[in-house]
Order: C-alpha cells, then structure tokens, then sequence
C-alpha cells in the first residue's frame, strides 16, 4: 500500500472517530448557524472556515483569507417566520493576521409577539505557524422580548444586554488535513437586564471538527457539538460546488437532519442556497451572498499568463522547468518583494510556492513552476483546467493580494508533444517491475551462450537475446491509425501517444515510439547504454557495444555494421521487426542510418543525455506477471542470429587476417594477433589449433607455450595451464611474462564454475568466495 493511500485511510479514519465520539464531551449547541454553505455542508464548519463566515464560526481560519469579504444570509427557520439575517466583513491586513465584523439577528418581527436578539461580534486571527492559527471573537449581545407594558410582573424586564468571548484554533498536522476547535461563551455569556438581573444566557460550549481535501475537487468535514456533523462539497465546475450534510442531536432521539445545496460563483460575487430538513419540522430554506475583493487598486499588475500544455509523463522536469510565464509590472516607484503561487486544481494538493522575486518599477516577465500531485500519474483524459495564479506583496508595511487566472489542458497519461526525439526518454523506464522481471528472466536462460563469448561481445549477445525473446512473447509492430509518429514528422504541435513499457508488454502490439521505449527500458536494466534516433518522421535506436573503433578485432565485425558516436561504436536495430530475427532488425537498420547520415539527417541522442530533460515517471500499473517464453522457442531465432554473427565473424578474420597470413605465413606477431582475437570471440578450440600449427611451422616456443598457457587460463584448466607454463620456465627461466602468469595460476586458489569463472577461496575453507571473471587484459600476452 503506498504512503498516500495510508494517509487518506487515516485521515478518513480520525474524521470518523471524531464524527462518533461527541458523546463523551459535546454539550448544548448554544448558538443558531449561519451562512448556507456551512448549513449544506450539516453545520460541519468549524475546521473548514476559510471564507468570510470565518468570523462567526472560527476566527481561527479568519488569516487564510486571500481578499476582503463580504457575506450576507438571510433564512426563514422552519417556515415558523422566526428569521435569522445575518452580515459579514472580513479584512486580511497581512499573510499572518487578519480582522472581521458580523452582525446576526434573530426574531420575530409580528407586532404582537416581538422577539429580537442581536449579536455583534469583533473577530480576529493570528497565524503562528505555517501549520498552526489562532482566534478570538469578542461579541455584544442585546435581548428585546417586547414584552414591557404587556401586563407584566412589577419590575419585569425583557431587555438586556451583555458580552461573550469565542476562542478558535486551527491546526493542519498534514496536507489537506485539517483539524479546528472552537470555545464558545468562554466561562459563559451573561445578559444583565434593565431591572438589575444577571443571568448567563449562553454557557460554555465545545465544537470540535475535522476537515480533509483529498483532491482539489473534493472537501469533506465533520464536526461534533451537541450533534454530530458530517458534510462535503464537490466542485463541479470551477464556477458551480454542490453540497450536503447530516446532523444528528446526541442527547434527544429526534431523528437525522439532512442538508443540500449548491454554491455558484462569477468573478468575486458567490451566492449559495441550503436546504435543510429536520424532523417534524417544515424545511428551512438559506439564501447566502458574498462578494470578495480588494478596495485599493495593486501596485502590482498580473498580465495574461502564458502556460503550456501539462503532460503527466513530463512532471519531474516541471520540478526545475517552468510550465509557463507571466509578466508583472509594477506602478510604485519603488521595489517590491513579491511571492507567486500557482494553484491547477486536481492536479495538486496545495498551491506551487515560487521562489520570492523582487518587482523592479516597470514590467518583467517571471517564469512559473509546478509541484504536482500523485493523482496526475494517473490521468485518465485531456482536461482544460483553470490555473490560479495569486501574488502576495508588502507595500507600506502592509501584505496586500492580487491575483489572475489562466487556462491550460492537461493531456492523459500516455500523451506526448514532440519538441524533439529526446522526448520519449520520457517513457523508457528501466527500473520498471515489469520491465525487470522479463530483462532479468531472459538473461538468466542465457547465461551460458553470453559467457561462452569473448568479453566484448557480451552487449551484443544480451540485446540480441532480449529482441528474440520479445518476438517470441508476441510483441508486434502496429502503426498508431490516430496520430502515428511517422505522420507527424516535424510537426510539434500534434499531440501523440506512447505507451509505458508494462503497458506495452500486456498489449503486445504498438508502434514505433511504443517499440523504442520498450527496448531501451530493457537494455537499460541490463545495464547497455542506449539512443534514439530520429530518422525523422520514424523512430528507431541504438546501442552501446563498449567498444571503441580501434578495438574493432575485439568484436571481430566490420565496423561498417556500426554508427561512430565519440569513436564508440554503437549497434542500431530497427524495433518495429519484432518477431523476425535480430539480424535483420540489425541490417535494416544500417541501411537506414547510413542513408540518413549520407542526406545529412541522420539525429542520435543518449537516453541518459535526454533523462536530464525528460526523466521517467510512469503511473502505478496493475501487476501482473510476466511468462517468460521458453528458451527452447526462442532459441529458434537466436540460433539463427548466432550463426550470421558467426558468418560476420569469419569474414572479419578472413579479410583482417588470413588473407595478410596466407601472403607472409612467418609473421609471427600477426599471427598471435590472430589467435588474441580468436580468444576474444570465444573461439578457444581453434586458437589452440592454430597454435599447434604455429608449433609445427617451428614458431618461438615462448611464443607457443606462453599463449597455450594462457588459452588454459581462461578456459578454467589450471592444472595444464601450470604444466604448460612450468615447461616453459624450465626451457628459459628469464622469461617474465610466463612467470606472471604462472603467478596469476598459483593465486587463484578455488574452484571454476561452468561459465569460466573462478570462484576465490575465502578464508574459511567452507565458505567460498563471490566468483571473479578472468579476463584476458590481466594476462601476459606473447
């Protein structure tokens, strides 16, 4: 289970337990709600608070405010004409403290039976912590029962007057997570009425909430007081939130109160409407305006940004490359210190804070930058989103707020937009599971064919195997009928679509960006170095042979089957031949970079080069298992390519040496170049016929033993190597490089396995050693 998928379950958790466990410590709930969006949500507020009803519910949250608010609700409760009108203005002076005003009544307004109760309060909040704000509402309250001069009691009084305080705290232990309480009529809110009585009208209450924002769509809270609150909104449309709630009183079994609505908003005007239904009672119908701005014109103005399309398989190179721009352009005469925050809602948790910029009088342009969320790994569909973009700035020694929006699509997961051939990079995931487990099964059934080898051929035998096994799996080439890269050639605007590796691998059939990305991922695990190459208008690759061009006999090949990158030679294959031989994949290939290098177009770039700019980041894919083909079918294939390397081979030594060898049989040099070069190709039996002929044609026998001795080295035989060496010695005891390698058979104390390698004796004579590659470099070659 992942580390964000056991946050949201706990988070879920605590917002569940905290809903269920108002038993142990709610009371009364004192005062009557306010504002439709907390009613819709069933009055669970308290830890959502981050719009102007802040100043009645949690003067905590009251700092979080971007702009000036003003709200007004207006409610007939239950139908009964009882009314509860209520006003709002909330002020942020900087990022850390802001103020606020409000006004409720509630009463009657018959004539005959007036009722009227005023509250107004004086908010304020301070936030101490990135993570942590307090608050504070101090509240005047007047009472009118209007029932002086109605035949009451001598000395009655109906009206009165008193103060009470509200404490507020917010805290949000995690992102997205956050956790309110609230202290109403702190130590009780008492009322002394004109004839000289004081009586505490409201005593002292608890409200306790939590709220969670999983994604920038979603916001679902719970509160407990007197009742427990559930409630949540989803936004959508960015101008449209719908809403709902429940509530249910913990003391009297009055049954559930259920709660809807919707909030629609146009610029910086929001109006809201709540439903809500209580049992045995009529519905009570909310009507809720609000209006945020800011009355002095900025210093600082935000031009139209200019953003570029997001691609969820490009979001690590927006950690350091910007997704767009934006020009600010200061009318003070002075310097202003500024901070952007770019918010893309559903694609991140949080706004992107950007870096703190100075704003030099005049205009600049500053580049944007983006910090997305998981989700965007997996994104289902091209979406137009709105980019909200917000600068914070101090002027006068006060923070002030301005902000603009923008309009960007985010394409699906597999979407690619071609500024260049480096860009699918992007999709070659070498430490993909699936990717792992068919490289590493393959690699395995062919160890044997791999080390019989010589050394340098090693890269060529691993790709080799790994391209017939694709084939044998069922990995086909299928030209993409929407949008296929041969199509689009040099046009970057076209959007097109790459497959991940593992998706590929379940599919089995894609086209030439699908087939690329695949293969490099899997030499790539295999530890070979890998290209692309833009042909243009087609897409193929290359490999690193580890070979350079003035070790060419090493591979024993013409380096005419090969391109030159930095005097390395790399081997292109053409990847849409899967299912035919590697060989052909080999040749077609040749011809196709020969013909490109020939009209000057011929465009290599490293992957690795091109991971700087476009590093992987593949979604989470449903494991499943990889069946590994049988060796015996996909020996069928590499049996063949086996036998045309062999032909390659034989070719390079007949050209390179045999025909130089028929004209001066007696250069000895050349032909102990030619057994070295048979040795690196893994050709041991012929090397030591060759020098069994050498030995008849009367060749030096240092030449001969030394060079025997060393065939036995390698081919894991220590005891003839010893025989063969101390021969030598005893013959011509001056000789160093037989008395070097007779030292290198002496040290290897152990036993060889089946593939060549010696394993090294540890120190204990139980345990033994990893085993160590003998390698023809380390010997004293004649």
């Amino acid at each position: 289970m992942g580390g964000v998928e056991v946050r949201n379950r706990l988070v879920l958790a605590i917002i569940l337990m905290l809903s269920t466990c108002g038993v142990l410590c709610a009371q009364r709930a004192n005062q009557q709600a306010v504002g439709a969006r907390p009613a819709a949500m069933g009055e669970a507020f308290v830890a959502v608070a981050d719009d102007g009803h802040a100043t009645y519910w949690n003067p905590a949250g009251l700092p979080a405010l971007q702009s000036q608010e003003i709200h007004t609700a207006t409610a007939d409760l239950f139908g009964t004409g009882f009314k509860s009108n209520y006003l709002s203005y909330a002020l942020p002076f900087s990022d850390r403290y802001a103020a606020g005003l409000d006004w409720l009544r509630l009463g009657f307004g018959d004539e005959e039976l007036r009722f009227a109760q005023n509250r107004i309060g004086f908010s304020s909040g301070l936030k101490i912590h990135q993570r942590l704000s307090l608050g504070a509402s101090a509240k005047w309250v007047d009472i009118d029962a209007g029932l002086e001069g109605l035949a009451a009691p001598t000395g009655f009084s109906s009206r009165g007057n008193g103060w009470g305080l509200d404490l507020g705290l917010l805290v949000v232990p995690l992102p997205g997570f956050t956790l309110g309480a609230v202290v109403q009529d702190l130590g009780g809110t008492r009322v002394e009425y004109e004839n000289g009585v004081d009586r505490t009208i409201h005593p002292m209450n608890w409200r306790l909430g939590a709220a969670w924002r999983p994604t920038a769509k979603w916001l679902l809270s719970s509160g407990v007081d007197a009742a427990a609150h559930l409630g949540g909104e989803y936004r959508l449309h960015p101008a449209l939130v719908l809403r709902g709630g429940l509530q249910r009183d913990l003391h009297d079994a009055l049954g559930t109160t259920f709660a809807f609505g919707a909030g629609v908003n146009y610029r910086f005007i929001q109006v809201d409407y709540a439903y809500a239904a209580a049992p045995g009672l009529d519905v009570t119908h909310r009507f809720s305006l609000g209006l945020a701005f800011n009355l002095s014109a900025s210093a600082i103005k935000i031009g139209e940004p200019e953003l570029q399309p997001i691609f969820p398989a490009l979001q690590k190179r927006y950690f350091d490359q910007p997704i767009g721009r934006v020009k600010l352009t200061n009318t003070s005469k002075e310097p202003l210190a500024a901070r952007l925050n770019l918010f893309i809602p559903d694609t991140m948790l949080e706004p992107t804070e950007q870096l703190e910029v100075v704003v030099a009088p005049g205009s600049e342009t500053v580049d944007l930058f983006a910090l997305f969320g998981q989700q965007l790994n997996d994104w289902p569909r091209n979406r137009m989103l709105s980019a909200q973009i917000q600068l914070a700035y101090t002027d006068g020694g006060r923070t002030r707020r301005t902000s603009k929006q923008g309009r960007l699509t985010v394409y699906k997961n597999n979407a690619m937009q071609w500024t260049g051939i480096g860009a699918a990079a992007a999709f070659v995931t070498p430490d993909d599971a699936s990717v792992a487990s068919f490289t590493s099964g393959v690699l395995r059934r062919f160890d044997r064919e791999v080390a019989s080898s010589g050394r340098a051929s090693r890269p060529l035998l691993r790709a080799m195997a790994l391209f017939d096994a694709l084939g044998i799996y069922g990995m086909r080439y299928l030209a993409d009928a929407n949008t296929p890269y041969q199509q689009i050639g040099e046009r970057e605007i076209i959007i097109d679509s790459i497959q991940y590796p593992a998706e590929f691998l379940q599919k089995k059939t894609g086209d030439c960006d699908d087939c690329t990305a695949l293969y490099c991922s899997l030499l790539e695990n295999a530890g070979i170095s890998t290209a692309l190459i833009d042909a243009p208008g087609h897409i193929l690759m290359a490999f690193d042979t580890g070979v350079d061009r003035y070790s060419i006999q090493n591979l024993g090949i013409s380096e005419s089957y090969f391109i030159e990158r930095d005097g390395k030679l790399w081997l292109p294959v053409e990847v849409t031949l899967f299912g035919q031989s590697f060989q052909r994949a080999w040749r077609t290939a040749v011809a196709e970079c020969n013909q490109l290098a020939a009209d000057d177009r011929l465009i290599v770039v490293d992957t690795k080069s091109a991971w700087r700019h476009y590093p992987p980041s593949a979604p989470a894919l449903e494991d499943r298992e990889i069946s590994i083909p049988d060796k015996g079918l996909v020996d069928t294939l590499f049996a063949s390519d086996w036998d045309y390397l062999h032909a390659l081979r034989e070719t390079f030594l007949e050209r390179e040496y045999l025909q130089q060898l028929s004209n001066s049989p007696g250069n000895y040099p050349l032909h102990s170049a030619y057994v070295y070069n048979l040795l690196q190709l893994g050709a041991f039996d012929r090397a030591l016929d060759h020098l069994a002929a050498l030995e008849e044609r009367g060749a030096p026998d240092q030449l001969v033993w030394n060079n025997r001795g060393i065939i036995f080295i390698l081919q894991g035989q220590f005891d003839a190597a010893a025989a063969t060496l101390q021969q030598l010695l005893a013959a011509y005891p001056q000789d160093r490089e037989a008395r070097a390698n007779l030292e290198y058979v002496q040290a290897q104390q152990g036993t060889v396995s089946e593939s060549g390698l010696i394993a090294a004796e540890s120190e204990s004579d139980d345990v033994k050693g990893e085993a160590v590659e003998i390698l023809l470099e380390d010997l004293n070659w004649k």
